[in-house]
Parts: structure tokens; C-alpha cells; sequence
């Protein structure tokens, strides 16, 4: 595993530097002000695609340097937003390699053993009748008078909802052991969640895990999976937590989008960087970034 320098995005603080850019690049007129820029909001909508332009490129240039030492079949994963590549070991590989001043680190793909809890995978719709059947029908209807709950009350997010404030026009992004998006508590801040009832999992979705981690023991994901699954319930239950209805979440009106990056609770590197590259630009479920890195 081969990190290169990574791109350099300071400027992305600085308004004048990212207006000049997308100037550039024709995404505003060359005739707008530094003022029009900021305070009409382009610079806020626009700077995160001054970032991704700028891993992008970076990442490219790299790929099209190390293709000159390395045959394209030995880079197995390629993850742009740290302009990392995942290498196969072939002899001599890191012989080419390690006098390269341009690398920032050469390692392996190391193997993170998260201490969960045992598996709490359930079908949610039949516990929580087991439990309380008038809950659950409240949870499905997410009512406008919820049960708050304690820990809402307690830091005071239902105090910040009463001035209208809940999250609306954010999108939170979650990392974790997965997402079952038909829980009640999330299935309907989900963006994956069309208006027609049907869910579109595009942009919305990635699994970090691509193929099996090795030592991991048996999931019920599939690798690669093409549609939110939570193989253990901490993320579904952080998920509820942060962004829950029903009085369970802190930002009830986000909408939220998911990335699995641990195989039953065994994660790596790649699974982990894979995820933070699909929440700086959400993808299709298709495309290869693994080859081609952002698109």
C-alpha cells in the first residue's frame, strides 16, 4: 500500500483563491465579484467541488507517473482522496518504490478489530411489535408529536427544534458497520428514498468492503453490497442516534447517506478511505473507482 503526496486544498479556505479557480474552469462568469461570490452563496456551494477537482487531478497525475514504472495490473485499489494505491506484491515492486521522494508512506493494508457488541442484526418491525405494538405504529408514522427521548432532553436539541432548526438542507454522511435503511427510525430521512416510495441506492450508498477482509468471521452483507445492510446494528443504532425521527435523533431533518467500512466488525485501511472518497463525491453503484478513482 503506497501513499503519495496528496493534494494541496488550503486554498479552499480562502474565497478569492476558489472564485479564480472556477473561473477557470467556467463554472461561474468571468465577470462576478469577489462580494457576489461569497455572499450569494457560490463560494459555500462551490468550494467542495474546488477540493474535488483538486484530488482528482492530483490523483490522476499520480496514477499516470506510477503507470510508467508498474503494469496496470498491479494496482489492485487506487483511493484518491489520499492519493493511495493498493499494490500487488510482485518482485521488485518495492524496489521501484522506496527512493521515490513523492511517497509519503509505504505500508500495508492494515486490519482494525472494532470491539463491538455480538451480533445485534434483527428484523426490527417484529421486535419492536414483540415489544410495544402502539410504538411501533407510531415509529411507522412518525407522528408530529414524537416520544422525545431522554437523551435528546438532555442536551437540548428539542429546545433548538422549537426555533425551527432540525437539520433540514444537510446531508450527514455515516461510516460504520452498515445502515438497514427500512428501520423506521431512518428509512425516511434516507436520500436514497424516492418520492414515489421506490429507493434509488445511487449516490446514496457505498460499501467499503469490496471484497471479503481476510480473518473476518461469517456477515450477512454481501461483499459489495448494492443496498444499505448492517451486519452488527452499531451503525444503524448511530445512525438513529444522530439523525433518528421519531424523538430518537439529534437532526431529524437531515437526509442521510451510508457507507459500510468493516466486514463483521473488521475493517482495514481501504475499506475505511474508501468510504471517506465516496463522501467527498457520491458515485453510482458501478463505478470503478478502484481503477479509475473518482468520476
Amino acid at each position: 500500500m503506497v501513499t503519495f503526496e496528496p493534494a494541496k486544498v488550503d486554498n479552499a479556505s480562502d474565497p478569492e483563491k476558489v472564485m479564480e479557480s472556477m473561473k477557470r474552469n467556467r463554472r461561474i462568469s468571468r465577470d462576478m465579484t469577489l462580494e457576489t461570490f461569497v455572499n450569494e452563496g457560490y463560494y459555500a456551494h462551490l468550494r467542495g467541488e474546488y477540493v474535488y477537482r483538486r484530488v482528482k487531478a492530483k490523483h490522476s497525475q499520480t496514477k499516470k507517473l506510477l503507470l510508467k514504472i508498474l503494469s496496470k495490473d498491479t494496482i489492485l485499489q487506487a483511493i484518491p482522496i489520499s492519493n493511495l494505491f493498493l499494490l500487488r506484491n510482485t518482485p521488485g515492486t518495492f524496489e521501484l518504490l522506496k527512493d521515490r521522494e513523492d511517497i509519503v508512506e509505504i505500508n500495508t493494508n492494515q486490519k482494525f478489530l472494532v470491539d463491538l457488541d455480538k451480533d445485534e442484526t434483527h428484523n426490527h418491525g417484529k421486535l419492536f411489535a414483540r415489544v410495544n405494538p402502539a410504538k411501533l405504529k407510531r415509529m411507522l408514522a412518525m407522528d408530529t408529536d414524537p416520544d422525545i427521548q431522554w437523551n435528546i432532553k438532555t442536551i437540548g436539541a428539542d429546545s433548538v427544534w422549537k426555533n425551527g432548526k432540525r437539520g433540514e438542507g444537510t446531508i450527514y454522511a455515516i461510516a460504520d458497520t452498515g445502515a438497514s435503511f427500512t428501520h423506521p427510525v431512518i428509512q425516511k430521512n434516507y436520500r436514497g428514498l424516492k418520492d414515489d416510495g421506490a429507493f434509488d441506492h445511487n449516490y446514496s450508498w457505498w460499501d467499503g468492503v469490496r471484497e471479503k477482509v481476510p480473518l473476518a468471521r461469517a456477515s450477512s452483507c454481501p461483499v459489495a453490497s448494492r443496498q444499505p445492510c448492517d451486519d452488527q446494528g452499531h451503525g444503524t443504532h448511530c445512525l438513529s442516534t444522530a439523525a433518528g425521527l421519531g424523538g430518537y435523533g439529534v437532526a431529524p431533518g437531515v437526509k442521510w447517506i451510508g457507507c459500510r467500512n468493516m466486514d463483521a466488525g473488521l475493517g482495514s485501511t481501504v475499506t475505511y478511505l474508501s468510504c471517506l472518497n465516496f463522501f467527498l463525491a457520491p458515485h453510482d453503484l458501478d463505478v470503478n473507482i478502484w481503477k479509475k478513482g473518482c468520476s
